[in-house]
C-alpha cells in the first residue's frame, strides 16, 4: 500500500516449514489523507470534495449522496471512515449516525445508498495516476465516482483515474482519541496484547494488533 510501511516483513518466498507461524510486521501509517476512526462515537469527521470541487452530502429528500456545486457544512456534509488500511474503511455520514454506512452497487451507473452498518462494503483508499480515490474492496472496478450529480460507480477501466473519480478531504472535526490508543474496560499497561478497539487478546490475531504499546501486523 502507499499508505503504509512495514518492517519486520520476511526476505524469502514462503516455504511449507512457515506454516502454523506467526510473523510479527510492525507497520506506520503514512501520509493518509485522512485520519481513521475507531468507531462513529470517536470519529474524525471530514468533508469531502469529488471532481475537484463539488462537495459530497446526504440528501434527504432523495435518500441519495449528492455531488453538488453549491457549499455545504451542515452535519449531512461530513464523514468518517471506520476501519484501517487492511481490512478496508465503512464510510458513515454524521448525520445519519452509527447504524448507516455507503453501500455498494455495481452496476454501471448506479447510485450508492446508505445502508446498514454491519452489511456495507468496505473500501479501500489508492492512489492512482496523482489522483486519491475509493473502490469496494470486493470489486476491481467499483470506484465511486460523480454520476451527474450523484454518488455512484462508473465501472470502466478508465474509472480509477477518472476525475469523476478523485476525492480531497478536508478534516472538519476530531473526536477521536487516536485508532492505535487502547480503550479498555480495564485500566490499560503498557505491556498486552489488544485488538484495535482496546479488546484484550490471549493471543495474537490476523490483522492489526497492539503489542506492548506497539501496533503490529500479523498476517
Amino acid at each position: 500500500s502507499a499508505f503504509v510501511q512495514t518492517s519486520g516483513v520476511p526476505q524469502r518466498a514462503a516455504t511449507a516449514d512457515d506454516e502454523g507461524k506467526t510473523f510479527v510486521i510492525e507497520c506506520e501509517l503514512m501520509n493518509m489523507p485522512f485520519k481513521p476512526s475507531s468507531s462513529y462515537e470517536k470519529a474524525c469527521w471530514y468533508s469531502l470534495k469529488i471532481r475537484g470541487a463539488k462537495d459530497i452530502y446526504y440528501n434527504e429528500s432523495t435518500e441519495k449522496f449528492a455531488c453538488g456545486t453549491s457549499a455545504q457544512s451542515g452535519d449531512e456534509a461530513l464523514f468518517a471512515f471506520v476501519g484501517n488500511p487492511f481490512t478496508g474503511y465503512k464510510i458513515v455520514n454524521k448525520v445519519l449516525g452509527a447504524e448507516k454506512a455507503i453501500g455498494g452497487n455495481v452496476a454501471n451507473n448506479g447510485h450508492v445508498a446508505a445502508v446498514d452498518f454491519e452489511t456495507a462494503p468496505f473500501y479501500v483508499l489508492e492512489y492512482n495516476s496523482g489522483r486519491l480515490v475509493l473502490r469496494n474492496k470486493e470489486y476491481s472496478l467499483g470506484y465511486l465516482n460523480d454520476i451527474q450529480g450523484t454518488l455512484g460507480y462508473w465501472v470502466n477501466g478508465s474509472a480509477a483515474t477518472d476525475a469523476g473519480s478523485s476525492l480531497t478531504f478536508t478534516l472538519v472535526e476530531d473526536n477521536s482519541t487516536a485508532i492505535t490508543e487502547v480503550v479498555s474496560d480495564e485500566t490499560p499497561t503498557k505491556n498486552g496484547i489488544y485488538d484495535l478497539y482496546g479488546r484484550r487478546l490471549a493471543a495474537p490475531q490476523k490483522g492489526i494488533n497492539i503489542i506492548n504499546g506497539k501496533k503490529v501486523l500479523i498476517y
